[in-house]
């Protein structure tokens, strides 16, 4: 900002010159110096006009042309009633599941039955779930 005083530009946003101590808190309504030599006012910032009143609130989506068409239902079957095939004997049905005791699971009981005797039983907890064919006994 220029001070109207002693013509010395002073730091943007400040509130007295900093040579001669004038305040520019009422320099602070004229518009910028360009516009003054125009003889010309500042322009104003924007000012958002107001809804008119109307009779009903207003929608918060515009009404659809057509109504929504309906989804079909398409059934769907649990896996464990899921076709199944075996690739050995090619039997074609429902796979029977198995549950035992995986590899990590007999580490921990070992590595717990060393270190921690009374909890050793948690090893035996962890169980891998396997598919196994009821003509021929191979599991996958």
């Amino acid at each position: 900002m220029i001070c109207p005083t002693c013509e010395v530009a002073s730091a943007p946003g400040a509130v007295f010159c900093a040579r001669c101590g004038a305040s520019f808190v009422g320099l602070r309504d004229l518009p910028p110096e360009p516009y003054r030599a125009q003889g010309a006012s500042a322009p104003q910032p924007y000012q958002p006009q107001p809804y008119p009143p109307q009779p009903y609130p207003p929608q918060p989506y515009p009404p659809q042309p057509y109504p929504p068409q309906p989804y079909a239902m398409v059934p769907v079957m649990p896996m464990a009633m899921a076709p199944w095939r075996c690739m050995r004997c090619g039997y074609a049905g429902q796979a029977m599941m198995v549950q035992k005791i995986s590899s990590g699971g007999w580490v921990l009981f070992a590595v717990l039955l060393l270190f921690f005797f009374p909890l050793c039983w948690i090893g035996l907890l962890m169980k891998d779930t396997r598919c196994q064919c009821p003509m021929c006994r191979v599991m996958y």
